[in-house]
């Protein structure tokens, strides 16, 4: 599905999945494609699965076209996978030594992402640094699955 937003509403229908909270479209403070500056914005909607944590998203401008097909690849409708880790960076050095190059760091405040190429799984890692911010965001949204009655299945992410 192209629309974010009924991806999640698919995600709470048919996978009992959510509710979802969306965080609107946007950009990074600095993004950057094997090196050099690029372009990337797109809406995300984050739900919970049961243990599992869920992250739609709808790209809106990417560019290079390289990194759109990147993070859209071929035959799979899953872009990546990604986890929290303490140290980041290590375990990004760790990714890339182990055939897994980064392609794609993103920072906004004190968030930071990194995307690495995983060829052999048929899509991208995405990798957190574990901190209050990350953390705080994804267990706000699994308490809201616990809580959940299936009302209101989407919802603005509160500010904080």
């Amino acid at each position: 599905m192209d629309d974010v937003r009924a991806a999640a509403a698919w995600w709470c229908e048919q996978m009992g999945a959510g509710p979802f909270f969306e965080i609107g479209a946007g950009g990074f403070d600095e993004t950057r494609y094997l090196g050099e500056a690029c372009v990337l914005t797109h809406t995300t909607m984050l739900g919970q699965w049961g243990p599992i944590a869920v992250e739609l998203q709808q790209f809106h401008d990417v560019s290079p076209p390289e990194l759109a097909a990147a993070l859209r690849p071929a035959g799979s409708r899953v872009s990546h996978v990604g986890y929290t880790v303490p140290d980041a960076p290590g375990e990004s050095a760790r990714l890339t030594a182990a055939g897994m190059p980064l392609f794609l760091h993103a920072r906004q405040g004190e968030l930071e992402v990194r995307f690495h190429r995983a060829v052999p799984m048929g899509h991208a890692i995405e990798i957190f640094q574990a901190g209050e911010q990350v953390d705080g965001l994804f267990a706000f949204v699994a308490h809201a699955a616990r809580e959940w009655d299936g009302r209101d299945p989407i919802r603005s992410l509160p500010s904080p």
